[in-house]
């Protein structure tokens, strides 16, 4: 891919949680009491026409990031932007996410070794905090 494709944060800004990686391993990583209290039951903001509106279904899919310790931004926080995420809690419950997100064209031939990266990452940050 020659094009370029950047996205640009500022320091405090917010982003919503239920449609980006990272947002999705933190809410995975609570109770699904706390995340209603997060998300309410009203349908969620839709970014892009593959965000998960539906707080019914972003439950659903926390189950499957619950069982399988990583969270996936298919698009759907910005277009052309995927990305893989996943939790960190620290032993007295502190909760951080780290998420390594990608043009989506490179996304889809990368996705396993992006995966791999991320759970190396984080057991590397668990055993930091741990020790």
């Amino acid at each position: 891919c020659s094009s370029r494709l950047m996205t640009v944060s500022t320091i405090g800004e917010a982003f919503p949680l239920h449609c980006l990686a990272s947002g999705k391993a933190m809410l995975a990583a609570m109770p699904d009491e706390q995340v209603m209290k997060l998300l309410g039951e009203k349908p969620l903001k839709s970014h892009t026409a593959n965000t998960i509106s539906d707080v019914k279904l972003v439950i659903a899919e926390l189950e499957k990031i619950r069982k399988s310790q990583i969270a996936h931004d298919r698009e759907e926080h910005l277009e052309g932007v995927s990305a893989v995420g996943v939790a960190i809690q620290e032993p007295g419950g502190k909760l951080y996410a780290i998420s390594i997100p990608v043009p989506t064209v490179r996304f889809r031939k990368k996705q396993k070794d992006l995966i791999k990266a991320l759970k190396e990452c984080r057991a590397q940050i668990l055993s930091e905090i741990e020790s």
